[in-house]
This record gives structure tokens, sequence and C-alpha cells, in this order.
């Protein structure tokens, strides 16, 4: 007597997604296999598409639970017509504030990493008045900002860098601003990492690796000098600090422990924080994609546990990781 047989993959969701060709929107089901978790959906014109979205599922379902409540946005930019994600600007089906908006200020930049997901032009300066327009927009948002992000491209790139973050710093519902950086013009100039301290700027460090054949797959060159004499730098000028690692399972994951311990040996590094590699943009897309996971064999003392995903308004944000307990990997 024939038998049905078992599906492999264990339903349990639905979401909303679009065709990577046609950009349709389209419904997606959440499915688990083999502790991960994939995310299926079906263009009528274009076909089935899989993609993988936990290496880990035990960990997804973990971060699923770490939210925290929608704070509404006063004004939106945009109107719901065709729904969610066609009327991104915000909408006001948007259920969550922008408590880290990034703005990018320049398109140029004095690296070309293989693994970078924008698509630089080398072509683009944020005006003085671009800058206050956004500033203006986020002010009438009402949205409760924790840290503004300068980013690009290079941001230290730009020639106004230091007045844009006093720009900034001018809007009484902005706390902290960062600067999300690769820290090369930080190590040519002191000069900058002074005006920086002298601002009470936070960066944003990229430090993925202290191998120089590894920094070279990451980021097409190698880093380690440059990166020593800007975190040089930014001690000698007591610049706070954090370090934002890009990590790909196989290549640099057994890094994270002596880089979180070297964090903790230096008071003027203030946060350690994990990326997975985004197989997406200019240069991701053509990355052959590893998905991460935290092997003790390869971490050391580092493990899943020692880390949580930040509180988000919404279940399906957890993307970057910070350490939740010290004490734990010491």
């Amino acid at each position: 007597m024939a038998t049905n047989k078992a599906n492999p993959y264990t339903y349990f969701g639905m979401t909303v997604s679009v065709c990577p060709t046609c950009r349709k929107t389209l419904p997606a089901s959440m499915l688990e296999k083999d502790n991960k978790v994939y995310m299926s959906k079906t263009c009528p014109e274009h076909g089935r598409f899989k993609s993988l979205i936990a290496s880990d599922a035990a960990w997804y379902h973990a971060a699923q639970t770490k939210t925290s409540p929608s704070l509404m946005l006063k004004k939106h930019n945009t109107e719901t017509v065709h729904g969610c994600p066609q009327d991104c600007g915000a909408c006001p089906e948007h259920e969550q504030n922008n408590s880290v908006p990034i703005i990018e200020i320049t398109n140029v930049c004095n690296l070309d990493c293989p693994i970078c997901f924008a698509d630089n032009h080398h072509d683009y300066y944020m005006s003085d008045e671009e800058m206050e327009r956004c500033l203006d927009i986020l002010e009438a948002s009402g949205t409760d900002v924790d840290i503004l992000v300068l980013t690009g491209g290079e941001p230290t790139a730009h020639p106004r860098l230091i007045e844009l973050i006093e720009m900034a710093y001018r809007r009484r519902f902005i706390p902290r601003v960062a600067v999300a950086t690769n820290a090369i013009m930080i190590a040519k100039k002191e000069e900058m990492a002074r005006r920086l301290a002298e601002v009470h700027a936070y960066v944003m460090f990229q430090l993925d690796s202290r191998d120089p054949e590894k920094n070279k797959v990451l980021r097409g060159a190698e880093m380690i000098e440059y990166r020593e004499r800007a975190l040089s730098h930014l001690e000698k000028h007591k610049v706070q600090t954090n370090i934002l690692m890009t990590v790909i399972a196989g290549l640099n994951d057994d890094e994270i422990g002596s880089l979180f311990q070297y964090s903790l040996e230096k008071p003027f590094i203030c946060g350690f924080e994990v990326q997975t590699m985004a197989y997406t943009g200019s240069g991701g897309r053509k990355m052959p994609c590893r998905p991460s996971s935290m092997s003790p064999e390869r971490t050391g003392r580092a493990r899943p546990a020692h880390f949580s995903a930040p509180r988000s308004r919404h279940p399906g944000a957890a993307c970057t990781c910070s350490p939740a307990r010290t004490s734990a990997i010491q």
C-alpha cells in the first residue's frame, strides 16, 4: 500500500518577499530543514526560489523573541498604495521608528572590497543642504534616535565630514554620531583622529582579521599596518571606538574570540559587533556562499549563547550581534 512521502521541510510561517528578477511582490513560506531556515517563494513568470535565511535554526528562533515595542513615526514620507515593500520610504505601514538611521554622505571609497554590497561610482559628496534636509526628515518623523551613523563609500573621504558631524549634533534629538570607516584615512592622518575626538564622534571600526591573506579575501588589500596605526591614533586621542567584524564561515570565524579579547583590553574600545557576510549587492552576490555557524573548534571560547541580536521592533531584523556576557569569554 502506497504511503505519503514525508516532506523534508517543516513549515513554520509566512512572510512577504519579492521576485529577485522582476521585483514583483510574492508570498513566501518560512521552512526549516536540518537545523537551517529557508525562505521559499514562486514567481508566476520566473519560477521558484529558495534562499537560506539562517544556518542555525535554534539561534534564529531564539532571536525572534528579542523584540521591543513599536514606536510609531509621527510623519511618513510615502503613502500606502501597493503595500510593503513597494511603498517603502517609510510609509504608514512602517512598524518601527528609526533608532539607528544611516546617512550615506559619499559614494567615494579608497578600497574596492570584494564583499561590499555598495556600488560606488566615486562621483558624489553630500552637500550641507542635503544633510540638513535629511536631518529635517528625521526630526519631523519623531524617531527615537539612539545613534546616527554616517557611511559611504568611505565617509572619511568627505572633505566636510567634521562639519556634517557638527550639523548633526546641533539637533537635540541626536545623542550620538558615529562614522563607519575602514580607517585608512585615520591611519594616514592623525589629525583626523584628533578632530573626531574634538567633535565627540564615535568610530565604527572595520576590523575583520589580523591575517594578511584573509584581509585580501575580505577587503582586497592587506590592512594590518593601516589598522594598527589607526587604532593607535584613536587610542591616543581617546576616540570612542566600536569594532565591527564581518565574518565568513571557515575564513575568519576563528578570530572572533581573539578580536573580542583584544577589545576588552582596550579602554577606548566601547563595543564589539559581529555581522555575518551578506551575500548580496555589488560584491557580495559574487562571493561563494558559506553559511556561518559558531563552531567551538573554530571560535575558541566564543559561543552563540555569548552573543545576542540587538532588540528590534521586528523579529526578523536580527543581523548584527554583540556580546551578551563579557565574563563568559574571558
